[in-house]
């Protein structure tokens, strides 16, 4: 439990961050990774290249990892 209970608090504080980001970056992590829409279908629908997207995502977790430490790692 205190494993789910530490998983939830690191998502809030995670969505959170994102939260502070410009809303591009937001509606490409949200079109990523809630709708599951790949970098090609992201980048039609914001009228963005699609190496702009892909520079959004790589970048922003990039950030989220320095912060938060990769998600999912084993201790």
């Amino acid at each position: 439990i205190d494993d789910l209970v530490a998983d939830r608090i690191l998502l809030r504080d995670i969505a959170n961050y994102l939260k502070t980001k410009p809303s591009d970056v937001q509606k490409v992590f949200y079109l990523h990774y809630v709708l599951e829409q790949t970098t090609a279908e992201i980048a039609h629908s914001l009228h963005l290249n699609e190496s702009t997207v892909k520079s959004k995502i790589h970048r922003t977790v990039r950030e989220v990892r320095t912060l938060y430490g990769k998600v999912g790692k084993e201790t």
